[in-house]
């Protein structure tokens, strides 16, 4: 059902000579049909992403109850990269300049 207020701000007495309320129909159905197989493909998307991440936990911890080294898990590269993306996020920005606290690092 429509409110009152906005049936009053909405409804066009007199529409444009070229409107066609099928074809508008249309146009609602289809947008919506897209929004929803949109939030379909995100939420796959999304769960995908998860589901990686939950696998790559645990074959990290299972790795870890065997007693597995870190380094020897990840490699050095990889190990590496992570610390430095470590050190990179302790870097701050003060008025648009880069300053890095060594007692942080």
């Amino acid at each position: 059902m429509i409110s009152k207020q906005d049936y009053d701000r909405f409804y066009v007495a007199k529409p444009d000579p070229g409107f066609s309320p099928d074809r508008n129909n249309a146009i609602v159905e289809g947008t919506i049909k897209k929004y929803e197989a949109t939030v379909r493909r995100k939420q796959k998307e999304y769960a995908n992403k998860v589901g990686e991440r939950a696998d790559a936990v645990a074959t990290y911890l299972k790795s870890f109850s065997v007693g597995t080294p870190v380094e020897k898990y990840f490699g050095k590269r990889t190990l590496a990269y992570l610390r430095g993306q470590k050190i990179l996020q302790k870097i701050k920005f003060i008025h648009g300049k880069r300053y890095v606290e060594l007692v942080e690092l």
